[in-house]
Order: C-alpha cells, then structure tokens, then sequence
C-alpha cells in the first residue's frame, strides 16, 4: 500500500521516525561488533546502549537468532 503525506510536516516526521531507527540499528549493531570481537567489554557495550547487562545479553540473542 502506498503512503500518501497530507503535509510537508507529516512527511518530515515519517522521515524523522526512519532515520531514528536506522541510526539506532546501526549503533546496535557496531557495539554488538565490538562486543564480538572482544573489544569493548559486555559492561561497556550495555552502556553504550544505556542498556542494563541483561538488556544487552537479550539483543544478543535476538541478533544471534535473526543471523
């Protein structure tokens, strides 16, 4: 289905919410990298993504399973 924008707003909130949620795709997946590699630790990592450690051990799962 095709999105139609009402107004030049709307359509700049939409862009908005996409590029929010790649940028936090794309951090997610650097820290889970640098995490894999040993080069942060898994404290540093949760941190990064101001996550908890068992936050940051959950989105290692669903990453490991959506591989």
């Amino acid at each position: 289905m095709e999105q139609v924008f009402k107004s030049e707003q709307e359509f700049s909130d939409y862009m908005d919410e996409k590029e929010n949620k790649l940028t936090e795709t794309i951090r997610n997946q650097t820290v889970v990298e640098l995490y894999n590699k040993k080069q942060i630790s898994l404290e540093n990592a949760a941190s990064n993504l101001n996550m908890t450690v068992p936050q940051f051990e959950e989105l290692l799962k669903q990453q490991r399973k959506s591989a």
